[in-house]
């Protein structure tokens, strides 16, 4: 709530306020008036939290998909039609799905995939599956929009594959730690990475060196409703919890971000 907090005021009013600055982390605390820019913000972002179910603790696939089926039932009316099975006997089976507020959109955000509380007995990368197969199911019949991470492996930063794709690596569907059945599933994949942390000396054209780890690269890997393998670089401000697209690396735009004047 605090980097929401820090985001918001920076975005409201230009000014930044640190996260550490407002927890009083340390020696960092607050002047008069950035308090009561936190405290104008403050009430901004309890409502936000008010609309968000927090869950910090790992839970198992099935839990998750266990509370988001009552969460679905409880806020709207599954659709049931009648049919005969091979027996002559009547069943019935789910063909849809009708929302109370048709208007509300619910998100899913889980981070991470290899966090998951293991069940039945499964494998790190069954636990994993059983999720996304539990993710397509639920967003398909109610409509939720899951937001997953799942972290890269270890091969992206490869001697082999640095000397092969040189300064054009980026993350691709190989680079998925343990399964790659989430990646199948979604219908949008993006990858971040740091550029500066892999040793890079430039990247999509940018001088890593002067930009130094302020900067990532987002690639939108797949996407099933537009166009993918698409890198942008980003410019990052952790002290204000905000980040912007760079400018190409041929506008004169861009010797702001290099002298660190933005």
């Amino acid at each position: 709530m605090c980097n929401w907090t820090s985001s918001i005021i920076y975005q409201t009013y230009g000014i930044v306020i640190p996260p550490e600055k407002i927890k009083g982390l340390g020696n960092f605390r607050l002047t008069a008036e950035e308090q009561q820019l936190v405290f104008k913000t403050i009430p901004i972002v309890e409502q936000m939290a008010e609309i968000i179910n927090f869950r910090f603790e790992s839970i198992n696939p099935t839990g998750i998909f266990n509370e988001l089926w009552k969460f679905a039932t409880d806020n709207g009316k599954i659709i049931y039609e009648e049919y005969k099975d091979h027996d002559d006997k009547v069943k019935k089976r789910i063909v849809g799905y009708t929302p109370n507020n048709p208007n509300a959109y619910n998100l899913i955000a889980l981070d991470h995939l290899y966090l998951l509380r293991k069940e039945r007995g499964f494998q790190t990368k069954e636990v994993m599956d059983k999720m996304s197969e539990y993710f397509v199911l639920l967003r398909n019949l109610f409509k939720f929009t899951p937001i997953v991470l799942q972290q890269f492996n270890q091969g992206l930063s490869g001697i082999d594959r640095q000397k092969f794709k040189g300064i054009d690596l980026s993350p691709s569907q190989g680079d998925f730690k343990d399964t790659t059945n989430p990646y199948q599933d979604a219908d949008i994949v993006m990858g971040i990475m740091c550029p500066f942390k892999l040793d890079m000396k430039t990247s999509l054209g940018y001088d890593v060196e002067k930009l130094k780890d302020k900067m990532l690269m987002l690639k939108i890997i797949k996407n099933r409703l537009s166009r993918d393998n698409i890198a942008k670089g980003l410019y990052v401000k952790p002290e204000s919890g905000k980040f912007f697209e760079l400018p190409e690396p041929d506008d004169l735009e861009i010797n702001k971000y290099y002298n660190k004047q933005i």
